[in-house]
């Protein structure tokens, strides 16, 4: 492909340098949001919807599941404040991706996160029912966002 844009670049005569940011190329289309432009519809409409979801999932995902060596010490309380944020943005990148069912889910992996860090044991975790009881506060903070941010939204787009 790099191949073919450079010859053609060459046959018409254009001298500019091929950048990796360049729309011809793979990469280019993915930050241009070219590529996910054809038939099937706009897929990069479905990236921004999904992906901010996804890295916060995976964010989680570490943060819950780092076996307690890897966890820094810090003060008193830190833990929940941890908790609270990431359950805030699991609910807001989630509302964001309009499931309707994202914030049961997300009540239910608070809870199955805690049983899980009970249960692996190479974990050296312990699971904490005042934690599930803080992420659902957080779920509810994100939620809270989420609906200020819409509201906000859709009052500027009525404007």
């Amino acid at each position: 492909m790099v191949q073919t844009i450079f010859a053609r670049r060459l046959t018409l005569g254009e001298d500019s340098p091929l950048y990796w940011t360049d729309p011809e190329l793979p990469v280019g289309k993915f930050l241009t949001g070219t590529i996910f432009r054809g038939n099937t519809g706009d897929i990069g409409v479905l990236v921004r919807k999904y992906l901010p979801f996804v890295v916060a999932m995976s964010l989680s995902v570490i943060v819950l599941f780092t076996p307690e060596s890897g966890v820094p010490s810090s003060p008193p309380g830190t833990d929940k404040v941890v908790h609270c944020l990431l359950f805030a943005l699991l609910a807001f990148t989630g509302l964001l991706a309009r499931p309707r069912w994202i914030l049961l889910v997300l009540v239910g992996y608070a809870a199955l996160s805690e049983v899980l860090q009970e249960l692996i044991t190479p974990l050296h975790r312990s699971g904490d029912v005042l934690d599930a009881l803080t992420d659902v506060v957080g779920i509810a903070l994100g939620w809270g966002v989420a609906a200020l941010v819409a509201r906000r939204v859709s009052a500027r787009a009525s404007r």
